[in-house]
């Protein structure tokens, strides 16, 4: 019988729980994923309030714990997936725990970098694989975009997005540094607030040979975004990814409904549907190989989240230099 990581989730919100709840054949949701993987095992699931209680015992047949009662069971990993405020106090909860090898957070980890520094530093003393999940790391089709941006020259991009820099564009800034390796300089053109914990903000961030501007559209109420790539050669994907798209006409490139319609143009075509059960695929096999992509994930990690505080606490319109 093949053996299986005893795990745990705490957090039955959206990506907890929500998302996919209603769907078939289709894995966003952690729970759900956790269920179907050939690899983890769901042995309780944990959440601050218990008002999803009737849901989970009737499509999952578990019972659905208060937060305080994690520690009388016996685990080996640990996915966090409750509000992003939460994060530290339930990882504080969790690391008095001697058996805890895994531990999945969902991204962006926390609101402040001293936390999320020392989630990172507490893991890594006490040998626990640490796991961000800012999804695009572990699924092979954007391991394939990734290499063909990284040979695309010298490069401008462009991505307009909504819903706050910690909610939605730390996503594009993480797959970034992994293609193009940490920024040079920030610069902030514009600053509003998203909700009481997160804002959106116009900026350009400086690589080695790449130029990103950043701007937000109020206009779109989900989360969305376009990303338009200027280089060796022309890109347009939007926030999924799900079609990644080559342009030879520069006069129609930003004309989407072109790209799009065009079969010529799609270079990449990926159904997501079940993204979030390749990332425990992924992960478990991080794991098994003991892998240094591990302790990488976590400092690019780390990056992301020094430059959302800056992005969120520095001043506008003043170039900020990075070491």
């Amino acid at each position: 019988m093949r053996y299986k990581r005893k795990s745990i989730l705490i957090g039955t919100g959206n990506i907890g729980l929500l998302y996919d709840y209603n769907l078939k054949n289709k894995y966003y949701s952690h729970i759900k994923s956790i269920k179907k993987s050939n690899h983890f095992h769901l042995e309780a699931v944990f959440d601050i309030s218990l008002k999803n209680f009737s849901k989970i015992k009737k499509k999952f047949n578990l019972e659905l714990k208060h937060v305080s009662k994690i520690n009388d069971y016996d685990f080996e990993t640990a996915i966090i997936s409750t509000s992003i405020k939460s994060h530290y106090k339930v990882f504080n909860l969790l690391i008095f725990n001697n058996n805890l090898k895994n531990l999945i957070i969902e991204k962006p980890c926390t609101y402040e970098y001293k936390e999320i520094k020392k989630i990172i530093n507490i893991c890594k003393k006490k040998k626990i694989n640490l796991f961000i999940n800012y999804h695009r790391n572990f699924i092979s089709y954007f391991r394939k975009i990734q290499k063909i941006l990284q040979n695309n020259g010298k490069s401008k991009i462009f991505i307009n997005y909504n819903n706050g820099i910690y909610n939605n564009l730390s996503h594009f800034i993480n797959f970034l540094i992994q293609i193009y390796g940490n920024p040079k300089s920030l610069i902030i053109f514009r600053k509003n607030k998203f909700n009481k914990d997160d804002i959106n903000a116009d900026l350009e961030i400086e690589f080695k040979n790449t130029i990103v501007s950043s701007y937000y559209n109020t206009l779109q109420n989900n989360s969305s975004c376009d990303i338009i790539v200027l280089g060796k050669y022309k890109y347009f994907t939007d926030d999924q990814f799900n079609q990644f798209n080559f342009n030879k006409n520069n006069s129609d490139f930003l004309s989407r409904k072109k790209i799009y319609s065009s079969k010529k143009n799609k270079i990449l075509n990926k159904n997501l549907n079940k993204y979030q059960l390749e990332v425990y695929e992924r992960i478990n096999l991080l794991i098994k190989n003991k892998s240094k992509n591990i302790h990488k994930l976590n400092n690019i990690a780390l990056k992301t989240h020094e430059i959302l505080e800056k992005i969120k606490k520095k001043q506008t319109h003043k170039r900020i230099y990075f070491n």
